[in-house]
């Protein structure tokens, strides 16, 4: 468990990504929908090597805080890393995934979806 500070330091470096990043992941996930591929898609910040999703940046050129992968609601389910029964719970949460990014942000220590937009002059940082 990280205490409220760490949790408050790892929100503020996606918040500092997705300010320099947020145009690239709209354009990502507008694709994702209008390409009928899924309603949800899910980015993935993480520090750590995982099979969730694919990278859409790379690392060793990347002067990015964090690693993005583009994933799907549907791969968090196949995973089990959504249950089924909490779908519901998770789309309303996500609320419009054409003006807010969903991001599955886990370090060893923590592991949470927040709900930012993709354009950062709205002062809008959700954690789940």
């Amino acid at each position: 468990m990280i205490s409220d500070q760490e949790q408050e330091l790892i929100l503020e470096s996606i918040r500092n990504d997705v300010d320099r990043i947020g145009e690239q992941l709209k354009e990502i996930a507008l694709q994702v929908i209008n390409d009928r591929i899924s309603s949800f898609p899910v980015f993935v910040a993480s520090h750590e090597h995982h099979n969730i999703g694919r990278p859409i940046f790379d690392p060793d050129r990347s002067t990015l805080n964090w690693n993005f992968h583009a994933s799907l609601l549907e791969e968090f389910i196949q995973k089990e890393l959504i249950r089924k029964d909490r779908v519901m719970a998770f789309q309303k949460a996500y609320q419009d995934p054409e003006v807010r990014a969903c991001i599955f942000v886990f370090t060893p220590d923590m592991a949470q979806f927040i709900f930012v937009p993709y354009d950062l002059t709205e002062e809008d940082l959700e954690a789940e």
